[in-house]
């Protein structure tokens, strides 16, 4: 008699990992998305083939206004999906757990085109083994949430002038910065002035809504910067992709400024004592 193979399907009905929320960079928490260069994704992990719903609370009745903290298909941003079964891989012979995800764009409808307002939306994740099980309200259910963020960050920059010729004064100089949040990424350039690769200021990994750092008046290659005026640039990219940037003008100076007069004259003969000696000079010598 021939063997006869049986395929049985375990339906899953609770998450084993997640749901939790992330981003193209790969920021899970509360992951921060400007749809128009990235978008959010709802991932989990169950422990069976099942159906799986997803809501984010866009809007309220009518799908109008703001979010109103319920969770209605007619209203809302709506993901169905499957998991474990086709057209997705198979929860097999030996499988403990099968990955299941949505991914948002930022509108506040699936099929319109509005994107949502800048602010925190809380996504519902809803589990079932059929699809009854979901639209009677017997799934398994959590919920994770996500910011939308289209604003640039704000920046501010201020830098003095810097003398580098290692007569111990103004070889350095401190740059001070403060942006309206904090930036996953920085970084400072020029664009004006004597030839000059980027100027070599440091900053931190993640830069904090103010701070100071110090430039020697060098370039990342260790070289001194040429006399001249500069155009320096911050510019910050925040957890969202919005980029923001400041920029401020520099002077690199390490020459004495040229004596062009005293008063009294040099070899001058006076009747009385002398209570001041003025000195003019030419700064831009």
């Amino acid at each position: 008699m021939a063997a006869v193979l049986l395929s049985v399907t375990a339906y899953g009905q609770s998450f084993t990992n997640g749901p939790f929320a992330i981003d193209d960079t790969g920021e899970t928490g509360v992951p921060s998305i400007n749809p128009a260069v990235q978008q959010a994704s709802v991932v989990f992990e169950t422990d069976g083939a099942g159906h799986f719903r997803v809501i984010i609370d866009t809007h309220g009745v009518g799908a109008l206004g703001a979010p109103d903290g319920v969770f209605d298909v007619d209203d809302d941003w709506v993901w169905l999906g499957v998991a474990g079964v086709q057209p997705t891989p198979a929860f097999g012979v030996g499988d403990v757990s099968v990955t299941a995800r949505a991914d948002w764009d930022g509108l506040t409808l699936w099929e319109g085109s509005a994107v949502a307002d800048d602010g925190v939306y809380v996504a519902q994740v809803e589990l079932g083994a059929l699809p009854d099980d979901i639209t009677s309200g017997n799934a398994t259910t959590a919920t994770v949430q996500i910011e939308i963020d289209t604003l640039a960050p704000s920046v501010s920059l201020d830098i003095d002038a810097v003398s580098p010729n290692g007569d111990a004064s103004q070889d350095s100089v401190t740059v001070t910065y403060a942006v309206s949040e904090a930036t996953v990424d920085a970084e400072f350039s020029t664009s004006s002035g004597p030839v000059l690769n980027a100027p070599a200021i440091a900053v931190p990994p993640t830069l904090p809504a103010s701070g100071t750092t110090v430039w020697a008046g060098a370039d990342v290659t260790g070289a001194a910067a040429p006399d001249g005026s500069y155009e320096i640039t911050l510019t910050v990219t925040d957890a969202a992709g919005n980029t923001g940037a400041a920029t401020t003008s520099v002077i690199v100076d390490t020459e004495a400024p040229l004596l062009t007069g005293l008063q009294p004259a040099a070899g001058s003969r006076l009747n009385s004592a002398v209570s001041e000696i003025v000195a003019s000079l030419d700064p831009l010598s």
